[in-house]
This record gives C-alpha cells, sequence and structure tokens, in this order.
C-alpha cells in the first residue's frame, strides 16, 4: 500500500536514488504464480520498462494470491491490476473495475492493427458485458481431449468426430484391457470438460450464456439432461480403475504409462508435466465430438483463459492498461510458446514456436472460428451453486442418480437461489429440532457456566492469596507489565474476534456497503442449512473417534517410556517426528501413499497378500489382493482413511504432554506401592492415572480443540473443493468466504465455532475436573 511519504519521496525523484532524475511511476501488479511459473513475466517486466523507463511495474506472484487479494480488496486496498480469481462479475457491477474498451480500440504494441483485433476469435466475449470489455487474455489454455497417438497408431483406431463414434472407441479400447480415459477422482471436476462440450454443442452461444445466468429451465431441458447423461456413462463404463482416488497428476501419469488411452484436460499438460512424458511419447489432441443435431460448428474450441484486469481505482488506469498491450504483444506471444511451449490469446503465433508435442493445440488454434468454456468463477450466483453442483456431480458419476435427477435438482437450487436474492431474510425451517437442540446446549452451558463461576468468585481463600501475591504492586506497575503484551493481543487477536462478531450480523459480500441482517445468518445456519449440520457431525466425528484411540494410546505408550522400557529414547522421536513435518506436508505425504495406482499402502497389502498365498495362506492372502487400485480417498471412505493420519500425527504430541506430568510424580510413592505389593498395572490406575489427571484434561481439551477446528487434512485430501457430505466448519467457512465472498455468512459459521469450541471446553474441564476433585 503506497504511504504519503513513498509519494513524497518519488515527486522529489529520490524514487532512483539521485535528484533531478525524471519521475517515474510504479504500478502494481500481483499475479498468479501457477504451471507457468513467474520468471517469464518478470522477464517480461524488464523488457516493458526498457522500452518505457517511465513507468515501473511491480510484479509479484505467489500460488495463493488469490486469498491475500481477498483480504485487501474487503479493506478496499486495491493494487492496479491482476489476474488472481477474484469475485470479479461482483467487483464489476460494483463498478471496481475499469472498462479497457478506449485502449482496445487503439493500436496494438506492433502499431499494426487495432489491440483488438490482436487476439483470438471470442476470447475477448468471456468478460465483454453490456457492451464493455473488461478482462484482457493472455495464458488460452485449450481443452481437448489427449490421446496416444502411437497407441492409436498401433491399433488402427482413429479420433472421433460424434459422441457414438467416441463411445464405441472406448468399447474397442476396453477390449484390448486399457482403460478408455483418465479421470482424477479427487479432482472431478474435470470431468465437467465433457460436460460442457456436450452441453455447449446442443445450446450455441446464446442458450448457454443463459444458462451461466442461471436463467429458469436451463438445468432440466434435453441439453442438460443429454450431456449428463454422457458423463455418467463415461464415469461408470470408461474410467481407470481407482479413479474416485486419484489426484490429478497421479490420473495424467496413468495416461502417460499407457494405462489409458485419452485424457481431457488444459494444454498447460505440456509444461505441467515436463520430465515426466516417457521418451518416444506421441501425445495428440483433438476436439470434442459433437451430437447429429448440435448447433455449432466443430472449430469451436474449449479454452480456459487467465485474464487481466484493472481497477477503477487506480490512479495509473492508462499506465496498466500499457503493461497489459506490451504483455499480449504478437512478440511475447511468440516468446510464451517458445519458453513455455504454452498457448496464448494472441493471433499470429507460428505453429513452428510450439514443440512436437502442441502441434495438435497449435492446430486446433489456428483453425478456430469461436471458443468457449468454463463460466466466469463469479458469474452471478455461480460460485454458490458450486456446492450444489460439487455434491450432485459424484452421485452422478457413481450411478446413484440419474441425468434427470440431477437436473431437477440443479434446477431447484437454482430457483432457490434465485428465490433467496428476491426474497433474503426468508428462513426454512427444515432443522427445527437440531436448531433448538444447539441452541438449549449453548444456553444451559453458558448458564452452568456462570453458576459455577459465580460460587467461586468470592472464596476468602482465592482473595487472601491475591492479596498476599499482588497487595504491593500498584495499578500502574501492573499496567507497564502486562500493557504492552496486552495491546499486542488486542490488536491481533481480540480486535478481529470482536469484528467477525459484529460482521456475522450483516449481509455483506465485502464490496457493497453492509446491511444489518440480525441474527438471519445465525437462524439459517441452525435451521435450514444441510451442510452446516453434516459439517458438524464429520467435526464429532473426527473429535471422539479418532481421541478414543489416540488418548489411550499416549496414555499407555508415556507409562512404558516412563517406567523405562527397553529403546524409549528413540520411541520419543520416532512418535514426535509427524509433528515436525507439519500439517500440510504430512497431508502430501498420506496423499502419496493412498494413491489407488503407485501408492505405498496398496503396493504393500497387495505384496504381503502375495506372501501369504505363496506361504500356503491363501484364505488370509486373497483378501488383501482386493486392494489393487483401492481407492481409499474416495468420498465414502475419506474419513476412514483420515483417522490414521490424525493417530500417527496426534499420539506423539500428546505422549509428550503427559510424559512430562508422569516425571513429575515422587517415585516414592511407587517404592511404597511395591512394598506393599502393588503390580504395575494396580500402580496405574492407583497412582500414575490420579496424579496425572489434569494433565489427561488439558489433552482432552486440546483434542476438542482440535477436531473442530479441523481444516488442512480435509481440505487438501479433497481437492480443496469439498462436497457437503465431506465438509468441516472450517472449510465450509473458507469456502463460503474466499469462492462465495459472502463475508457475513462465513463470520457467523466462525462465531459458532468458536462458540462450540468454548462450549466444549468448559464443559469438559469443569465436569471432569470436578469429578476428581470430590
Amino acid at each position: 500500500m503506497r504511504t504519503w511519504w513513498t509519494l513524497i519521496i518519488f515527486s522529489l525523484g529520490w524514487g532512483h536514488g539521485s535528484w533531478g532524475k525524471e519521475a517515474t511511476t510504479e504500478i502494481e501488479f500481483p499475479v498468479f504464480v501457477g504451471g507457468y511459473g513467474i520468471d517469464y513475466f518478470q522477464q517480461t517486466v524488464h523488457r516493458f520498462e526498457a522500452a518505457r523507463p517511465d513507468i515501473q511495474v511491480n510484479l509479484y506472484g505467489d500460488p495463493r494470491i488469490r486469498n491475500k487479494l481477498r483480504v485487501r480488496i474487503i479493506g478496499e486496498d486495491y493494487p492496479d491490476g491482476t489476474d488472481a480469481e477474484l469475485p470479479w462479475m461482483d467487483l464489476i457491477r460494483a463498478g471496481k473495475v475499469a472498462p479497457l474498451d478506449e485502449y482496445l480500440d487503439g493500436p496494438d504494441w506492433s502499431g499494426t492493427r487495432s489491440w483488438r483485433e490482436s487476439f483470438l476469435p471470442g476470447s475477448l466475449d468471456r468478460w465483454t458485458l453490456d457492451g464493455k470489455t473488461y478482462g484482457i487474455p493472455f495464458a488460452h489454455a485449450v481443452i481437448p481431449i489427449f490421446y496416444n497417438k502411437r497407441m492409436f497408431r498401433n491399433q488402427g483406431w482413429s479420433p472421433p468426430s460424434t459422441w457414438d463414434e467416441f463411445f464405441e472407441l472406448c468399447d474397442k479400447i476396453k477390449q484390448t484391457g486399457i482403460a478408455p480415459v483418465a479421470l482424477p477422482g479427487i479432482y472431478h471436476r474435470y470431468i465437467d470438460n465433457y460436460f460442457r462440450a456436450a452441453h455447449y454443442s446442443l445450446t450455441g452461444p446464446a442458450l448457454y450464456k443463459a444458462y451461466l445466468n442461471l436463467e429458469p429451465g436451463t438445468r432440466e431441458d434435453d441439453a442438460f439432461i443429454r450431456a449428463a447423461a454422457v458423463i455418467q456413462k463415461i464415469a461408470i463404463d470408461y474410467l481407470q480403475p481407482g479413479w474416485e482416488g486419484m489426484s490429478h497428476t497421479a490420473a495424467q501419469l496413468e495416461f502417460l504409462k499407457g494405462n489409458t488411452a485419452m485424457v481431457s484436460t488444459g494444454s498447460w499438460l505440456i509444461s505441467e508435466m515436463d520430465g515426466k512424458f516417457p521418451d518416444g511419447f506421441e501425445l495428440g489432441a483433438f476436439n470434442f465430438p459433437l451430437f447429429p443435431d448440435s448447433v455449432v460448428p466443430p472449430t469451436h474450441i474449449q479454452t480456459g483463459s487467465g485474464y487481466y484486469f484493472v481497477f477503477a481505482s487506480s490512479p495509473h488506469v492508462a499506465e496498466t492498461a500499457e503493461f497489459l498491450r506490451f504483455l499480449t504483444s504478437q512478440s511475447r506471444a511468440i516468446a510464451f510458446a517458445e519458453e513455455k511451449d504454452s498457448a496464448s490469446a494472441i493471433q499470429g503465433v507460428p505453429a513452428s514456436a510450439y514443440s512436437p508435442l502442441m502441434q495438435d493445440i497449435a492446430h486446433l488454434l489456428e483453425t478456430s472460428t469461436g471458443s468457449y468454456g468454463q463460466p466466469p468463477g463469479s458469474a452471478g450466483l455461480f460460485p454458490r451453486l458450486n456446492q450444489v453442483r460439487t455434491n450432485l456431480r459424484m452421485e452422478l458419476l457413481l450411478g446413484n442418480i440419474s441425468p434427470q435427477e440431477f437436473g431437477q435438482a440443479m434446477e431447484r437450487a437454482a430457483a432457490a437461489l434465485r428465490l433467496e436474492q428476491e426474497n433474503p431474510d426468508k428462513i426454512d425451517y427444515r432443522h427445527p429440532v437440531k436448531g433448538l437442540f444447539l441452541l438449549g446446549f449453548f444456553s444451559l452451558t453458558l448458564a452452568w457456566g456462570t453458576w459455577n463461576w459465580w460460587k467461586t468468585r468470592n472464596r476468602k481463600e482465592n482473595q487472601k492469596q491475591f492479596e498476599n501475591a499482588f497487595a504491593d504492586l500498584s495499578p500502574g506497575l501492573g499496567f507497564s507489565f502486562i500493557g504492552p503484551a496486552f495491546c499486542l493481543y488486542f490488536a491481533f487477536i481480540l480486535l478481529p474476534a470482536l469484528t467477525s462478531f459484529f460482521w456475522s450480523f450483516q449481509r455483506w459480500n465485502g464490496l457493497e456497503a453492509p446491511s444489518f441482517s440480525g441474527l438471519h445468518h445465525f437462524k439459517w445456519l441452525l435451521f435450514q442449512s444441510d451442510t452446516f449440520w453434516e459439517a458438524l457431525g464429520n467435526n464429532l466425528f473426527l473429535m471422539f473417534v479418532p481421541g478414543i484411540i489416540i488418548i489411550p494410546m499416549a496414555t499407555g505408550f508415556a507409562y512404558c517410556i516412563h517406567k523405562g522400557v527397553l529403546g524409549g529414547n528413540l520411541f520419543r522421536v520416532c512418535f514426535l517426528f509427524p509433528n515436525i513435518l507439519g500439517g500440510v506436508a504430512a497431508t502430501i505425504l498420506w496423499m502419496s501413499a493412498y494413491e489407488p495406482a503407485s501408492g505405498l499402502l496398496n503396493a504393500s497389502l497387495i505384496g504381503l497378500g502375495e506372501g501369504l498365498s505363496r506361504l500356503g495362506m491363501p484364505f488370509l492372502g486373497d483378501p488383501l489382493l482386493g486392494f489393487e487400485r483401492f481407492a481409499w480417498l474416495s468420498p465414502e471412505r475419506l474419513y476412514g482413511s483420515i483417522i490414521p493420519i490424525l493417530i500417527w500425527q496426534g499420539c506423539g504430541f500428546n505422549l509428550i504432554l503427559l510424559l512430562a506430568a508422569m516425571e513429575g510424580i515422587d517415585s516414592s510413592l511407587y517404592e511404597s506401592a511395591e512394598l506393599e505389593g502393588a503390580s504395575t498395572l494396580q500402580q496405574f490406575f492407583q497412582i500414575t492415572l490420579p496424579l496425572i489427571w489434569d494433565a489427561i484434561l488439558v489433552v482432552l481439551v486440546f483434542w476438542i480443540i482440535a477436531g473442530l477446528n479441523a481444516f488442512e487434512l480435509v481440505w487438501l485430501l479433497t481437492g480443496q473443493e469439498p462436497a457437503s457430505s465431506s465438509h468441516v466448519l472450517s472449510t465450509w467457512m473458507v469456502g463460503t468466504l474466499f469462492n462465495e465472498f459472502q463475508v457475513g455468512r462465513a463470520t457467523a459459521i466462525a462465531v459458532s465455532l468458536f462458540l462450540l469450541v468454548f462450549a466444549g471446553s468448559l464443559l469438559t474441564w469443569k465436569t471432569l475436573r470436578k469429578e476428581v476433585v470430590a
């Protein structure tokens, strides 16, 4: 954020370290760092600054730049421009994004044509609203069906042009023992590539736009149902075994290894899998098939461009547009093709600029007459409908619902969103009993806690202890000790928490002026939302089920080490090692172990089964052979698969806490017990357990907090897009805030989570500690 001092310094000519030097304009341009990296874009900045020394570009990147910028946007702290995935539709409607038609109608960087004419057909349409263009495309990923050219040539297969031919081809491939199509189940949204192609070919551009705008009837018409039938048939009949638990990298490796014949992803496949292509692999790509009654030509291609936007609040709109004009110049597009082997939305890039792996993509681009793609990240109500689609999509792919039921459910969800827009204060009381029960739980816990506080506040002993300890300490001196720390705590902890409480009573998207909504968000959570209760159930599962295993296990291991078991010091290190890794690293490690095709767990179980069978015990070995390509991370097995991870992560930390408590016990107590003839087990229950009970209560409270605050595991294991049945409260809160941009509702979830943690911890500590004292 620019400060007044920065502006003064630059106005005096100190920006480059010397007097009298011509003042320059600095623009801030944060970018998303993904498969293309950031080196190319920084190189572009250097070349631009050499051509325009009066403009400096502060370009920096981060894979999570969207989360950082969304927080800044809530605080109305805008950069000059960015390509981050933000709620652009809402920003445009709020007047926060600058239209760029004035500059598009001017010359491109080379001056040979208008800037608008330099883009591929249809690429500017995605963010052209009411006749004004807001988004500038550059990286232009083509989304085709990739295929193994050598495999096709050896088998005599050819790319299909209709969906009937596609399914006939899949049947032929299947007969050879090869899976026709690769799909990552963890990121099962990739199958929407097939859906969009089939749906768009039946609707055409106009009706497809109506579908994106959630117009009534567009989700249960014939085009939608037929497109849903296509992806259901692909999922049930033609996907690789174990697809439900595969990541997108694992699915793409299945294709590269020849275990599947086709895969649909973006043209970033080449750069993303760089170094993983087998020697001599021939990559082909063909456009999606059409129906006989399709209304679009076969030269319309599916794309996924990265768009750049300029904020209207920027004092340097013209300078930022000038940088984008250079970035999207033909020379830079050619350099992008040569250096990154990736396509851009700029016309005039020769096929020779691409590697052999990209030649089919280059041909699709050269012959295209139009493009379509996934709906913009925040087109109208689309983000809020994405959660419903995620829930229903897997049900459709598994055959649990029909295409007609899928369409009807999506249409009902779209209608409900439209109705909510018209009457935002309406509550549909679906869960009255559960809601009242939770309200009663909160109320009784608060009343009981208040009564306990009132009962103990006037104890004379506590008063005397306080007076003896602090009688001579003046208030001013006391504040000098705690004041600085309290001020920091207030500024960074208490104040944001209080702000969240305030936001939870408002209806606010972080862009427009907030409006007071009272208790609406809390009533919606408790009485209407299905996701709240599913997420809370998952939190309770993570709190109770692993805890029942971990706490006794940690206590037992700690006691063994305390009693001097052989190798105790080694056990301490081994148990604590998972905590050294950190949550994200540990989760990625387990994701690799759980991979259906190449994961350590399946390989170990199968190897053990084969060994047992060779030893003449097939009754033990044969069941283990059934773990071939077993999908541990499929939705129905997800939480069962999380239990071993939590045991592995949680046992060591709790062991250290309990062991520290045990080592504080006077050894003479054990000596006396031994003289009395007490066994080791009796010593544990009569001496150790009562004396470490407070430590066990601390472990219990920590585990309650961990179970209710669970986030990383679920977020990463579900590809950052959990279905409602897989959500925990934290992942749902993050999705509501950063994907749907419902600040008020997200903070209401956060407040509810705080109340649950507070009530659960208070209840556990007070009740169990009281029982011990009594």
